[in-house]
């Protein structure tokens, strides 16, 4: 019975030399060779087109077409009830991105606390990032805090 099942479960896949023949023909495979062989740093480094630094963050370019920007936003205090949580108030307005995309990015967003680990606090996008802005967040906690809390901004895109 079970020689039945593997030789009717075989049956439906193609055998897995073929699979690797057709991965290696792809014209993307050469490239991910390479990623997955580099030896050393420097081989990475061939790999950056661009790294820039300015008064919004800073942003690094891969030569295949693939940016990351980072940056930190304004000081918040959550304060105001919203039900059972609190919130920093009205939500913080978009910050420019350190470098273009060439369109939306996808955007991760967490909330830190400036003076230290403790407490907790989460973030929230209000909207959606745009080539050249982050969202619109709104920050949250489970209790009122005076602390200052801020939203740290990464976004991976094209440009």
């Amino acid at each position: 019975m079970r020689e039945e099942i593997g030789a009717q479960v075989a049956g439906d896949y193609q055998p897995l030399n073929d699979d690797l023949t057709a991965i290696a023909a792809l014209t993307t495979a050469s490239y991910g060779r390479s990623l997955l062989s580099l030896a050393d740093v420097s081989a990475l480094r061939d790999e950056i087109a661009e790294v820039g630094f300015n008064a919004n963050g800073s942003y690094l370019r891969l030569k295949i077409g693939v940016q990351f920007c980072w940056r930190v936003g304004s000081l918040a205090t959550i304060s105001s009830p919203a039900g059972n949580i609190f919130v920093n108030g009205a939500a913080l307005p978009p910050l420019a991105w350190p470098a273009s995309f060439a369109s939306e990015p996808h955007e991760i967003i967490v909330s830190n606390k400036f003076n230290g680990i403790q407490g907790h606090s989460w973030a929230a996008s209000v909207d959606r990032p745009s080539a050249t802005q982050t969202s619109s967040v709104q920050l949250f906690r489970s209790t009122a805090s005076g602390d200052s809390f801020f939203p740290k901004y990464l976004a991976v895109g094209t440009y």
